[in-house]
């Protein structure tokens, strides 16, 4: 009897284990809304970093396969619940071009660094520092461009070069890698 549950992969004998993205969608999604349910304030880039945070391992699976693994709903539910921050310290929209200048934002609970290096000074370090104003949100002073187009990566913790993650803007690098863009009008 025990082989036969196991070939039929019974959990009970009324849930059947299943896997593969048709099945996981739904309860990715179902977990996304209980996160919203908690926390109303998080944006889709939040989202996505919560979820690949907070998922575990799948045993005996490659990791080449597997992305940030099994999605852990109960853990990204705290977290969500968790992730407060003050309305005035969200942009909305990174880098957020002003009057006053250029303001680059990075949520990222894993940084303990953050530089911002660009076209504007052709690359040079150490370029523009961010500060952390509250826990896992960093942020620039402005930076006054004149108008034109830019590319930028982020220097987190002094050596790992990233495109920004909230910029859906990007181009190549020329090393096989991506730099994001805006323009400053």
């Amino acid at each position: 009897m025990g082989e036969l549950i196991q070939k039929l992969k019974l959990i009970t004998p009324h849930y059947q284990h299943s896997d593969g993205t048709s099945f996981a969608a739904p309860i990715v999604a179902s977990t996304v809304a209980c996160m919203l349910e908690a926390n109303p304030a998080l944006t889709p880039i939040l989202i996505r970093q919560i979820l690949t945070s907070t998922a575990h391992p799948v045993s005996g699976a490659p990791m080449e396969l597997q992305g940030a693994g099994a999605v852990h709903p109960g853990r990204a539910v705290a977290a969500a619940l968790a992730e407060q921050h003050h309305a005035e310290s969200l942009i909305k929209v990174t880098p957020s071009v002003t009057p006053a200048g250029v303001v680059f934002l990075l949520h990222d609970h894993g940084v303990k660094s953050l530089s911002v290096l660009g076209s504007w000074n052709q690359w040079q370090k150490p370029g523009l520092a961010a500060r952390q104003r509250e826990p896992g949100l960093w942020i620039t002073r402005p930076l006054r461009l004149a108008k034109g187009e830019y590319t930028y990566k982020l220097l987190v913790n002094d050596t790992d070069w990233r495109d920004d993650p909230a910029n859906p803007q990007k181009v190549s690098d020329g090393h096989g890698g991506l730099n994001s863009s805006f323009v400053v009008k």
